[in-house]
C-alpha cells in the first residue's frame, strides 16, 4: 500500500536520468563501500533498448504521494544455446531497492512481477546475476 507499478519509458531523457540517478544511490555496493557499481546514462540505454526488447519489462515502483522512484528491475528479451538446443530467455538486470526499504521484501515481488510479464510475451527461462556462488551448473565450456 502507498506504492504503484511503472513503467520506464527509457526513450524519454527525463526517465533514463532518473533511473540512472536512482541505480548511482542505490545499486550493488560492498559492505566497506569500496566497490560500488555505477552505469552512464549511454550504458543503460545500450543495455536495455536493444532490437526486439520489451518496454513494458523495465519496471519500477513508485510512492504514490511523491511519484518518488524507490525500485526497479527490468528483463530484455535474447537467446542462450545449451548442448546445442536454443531458447529464448530474458535476462533480468537492475534489481535494485531503495536501502531504507529493503526490510521490506519488495525483491521478491518485483521477481514475481518480472516473471509474469516474461510468461505473457511466451519466455519461461530467464539469467540473471547474483552475489551468492550456487552449487551446481547448467553447462560447461565445450
Amino acid at each position: 500500500e502507498g506504492f504503484e507499478w511503472c513503467t520506464l519509458g527509457l526513450k524519454d531523457p527525463y526517465i533514463l536520468k532518473e533511473l540512472y540517478r536512482f541505480l548511482r544511490e542505490n545499486y550493488i555496493e560492498d559492505s566497506s563501500l569500496v566497490f560500488k557499481l555505477e552505469y552512464s546514462e549511454e550504458t543503460l540505454y545500450w543495455a536495455l533498448v536493444q532490437p526486439g526488447y520489451f518496454p513494458e519489462c523495465i519496471i519500477g515502483i513508485r510512492q504514490k504521494e511523491t511519484g518518488e522512484l524507490v525500485a526497479t528491475i527490468a528483463a530484455t528479451p535474447d537467446e542462450l544455446t545449451i548442448r546445442g538446443k536454443t531458447i529464448r530467455i530474458m535476462l533480468v538486470d537492475f534489481l535494485c531497492v531503495q536501502q531504507k526499504l529493503r526490510s521490506k521484501r519488495i525483491s521478491p515481488v518485483l521477481i514475481k512481477e518480472i516473471t509474469r510479464l516474461s510468461n505473457l510475451r511466451g519466455i519461461f527461462q530467464a539469467l540473471h546475476t547474483g552475489a551468492i556462488v550456487l552449487p551446481t551448473c547448467i553447462s560447461a565450456p565445450m
